[in-house]
């Protein structure tokens, strides 16, 4: 007799306890496998959220990875009912078709966007408020689930506010979100010239006014009459930058309003040559400078644009200032070759210098037949007191020598330390150079060479004995 299989009772258990026991995404996973549409049909539209949301948070997927996400987010399109139910589809739905960083092209989702769009304008269409401000946060309300500013929703919702609008702050907001309705625009427009008083409301009629219109005309005009309210530079500088036609008024302002160094140098810059305001910025801004670092600032700034005159007067002034060897150097860089200036700061170095490195820096920068630069040599040859290591370093770094700045090392200086560590008495330095010759011999080309001329001078200097 055949064994017969026990039939099995089924236990029934609620989605909603099986969503408690192993998530919604699994939990949706298991259902719509068992169940298929009658899952989705027996589920509310906060449940397909639920889902969905679960599977984008805890797996990372997107609809395009995960046939039961996009299938949560389409069957929440058929569940919603309510204004805030619509937006959240399109605000979803919206992203992966259009913000997120890898588009989804998917028919089902575009349709799903159209869709959202037109019932949320029938949606709003309804909608009535006692004031202007309540429209407006429903605007905003779109506005922050990405609902497009020229979409009929939000020209619906805008029309009604140019109903309630009263102020001219209003009137611009309710004209800034129009996107066809131009006789509409020529209607707010006027409202606005109407409402118009102080130097921003009329700056805002002039940016939005049709150009070579009445209106824009009657705007620059009240812009000239009442520019003098506007004390702010940088606002200046932005309507200079922004606004063509504007310039020469822009530019007046700006050197009335001017009172910082980096004020006076955009009036400097942007004033035509001997122009009143180019020549009060020159002095201006060679007063504002103090210290030896505002002129090396000031130098810096002028050499950005290539002004010859002004790099000058800093470097002059940077040299009235330098006392250190630092600043000293910081001049001669900015002195041009052959000049009066330069051969001063030179000068001035060599009364400054001491170390092996100021020295270097010096023999470095000038032209082999300049006579400082056989002074620098000897320096460093007679002068200079560096450990046997340092030394025994530059003989083996030929190039650029890091452990000072970057200063080029060349065959005098390198000569020059040769002599240094073979007159040196440190025996130990000798050993220590033997033993990493040796041991970095891989790294640097020239290591060898130095290792067999440590092992011959250890031989002259050395005697090993035993006890």
């Amino acid at each position: 007799m055949e064994d017969k299989m026990e039939e099995v009772k089924k236990e029934e258990v609620k989605f909603h306890d099986l969503v408690k026991e192993i998530g919604w995404a699994l939990a949706a996973k298991l259902a719509n496998t068992l169940l298929g549409d009658e899952f989705w049909n027996n589920i509310t539209f906060s449940d397909c959220f639920s889902i969905f949301h679960s599977w984008r948070d805890r797996w990372e997927a997107t609809p395009a990875t995960s046939i039961t996400m996009k299938t949560a987010l389409l069957k929440a399109s058929k569940k919603a009912k309510t204004l805030d139910e619509w937006l959240e589809v399109y605000s979803e739905v919206h992203y992966y078709t259009t913000l997120y960083y890898r588009k989804i092209e998917d028919p089902e989702l575009k349709e799903t966007e159209k869709l959202s769009l037109k019932m949320l304008a029938k949606k709003v269409k309804p909608i009535t408020a006692k004031t202007f401000d309540e429209y407006r946060e429903l605007y905003e309300k779109l506005c922050s689930k990405h609902v497009p500013y020229a979409s009929e929703p939000m020209q619906i919702i805008t029309r009604k506010m140019a109903k309630k609008a009263e102020t001219f702050q209003e009137y611009y907001q309710v004209y800034e979100g129009l996107s066809d309705d131009s006789k509409l625009k020529e209607t707010i427009l006027n409202k606005m010239v109407n409402k118009a008083k102080n130097f921003r409301e009329w700056y805002e009629v002039y940016t939005v006014a049709p150009p070579g219109s009445k209106l824009k005309e009657i705007a620059f005009y009240n812009l000239k009459e009442k520019s003098e309210e506007l004390k702010k530079f940088e606002r200046w500088y932005e309507i200079y930058c922004d606004e063509p036609e504007l310039k020469e008024l822009a530019l007046k302002m700006m050197f009335t309003t001017a009172n910082t160094f980096n004020d006076w140098f955009k009036v400097y810059t942007l004033a035509p040559y001997g122009s009143n305001e180019r020549v009060t910025a020159f002095n201006k801004l060679l007063e504002k400078p103090q210290s030896f670092n505002d002129w090396r600032d000031f130098y810096t700034r002028f050499a950005k644009i290539d002004d010859e005159v002004m790099m000058k007067k800093a470097a002059e002034k940077m040299a009235q200032k330098a006392e250190t060897y630092e600043e000293w150097f910081e001049t001669l860089k900015r002195t041009p070759r052959g000049s009066e200036l330069r051969e001063t700061a030179l000068y001035k170095l060599t009364e400054k210098a001491k170390t092996f490195e100021e020295w270097a820096k010096i023999y470095e920068i000038l032209p082999s037949n300049h006579e400082i630069k056989e002074i620098a040599l000897m320096k460093i040859a007679n002068e200079v007191e560096l450990p046997f290591e340092t030394w025994e370093y530059i003989c083996r770094s030929p190039g650029v020598f890091e452990m000072f700045s970057q200063i080029e090392i060349d065959e005098k200086i390198i000569n020059i330390a040769l002599k240094k560590i073979k007159s040196s008495p440190d025996n130990l330095g000798w050993i220590e150079m033997y033993a990493d010759t040796f041991k970095y011999n891989y790294f640097r080309p020239n290591n060898p060479e130095f290792h067999k001329m440590a092992e011959e001078e250890l031989r002259r200097r050395i005697k090993i004995t035993f006890d």
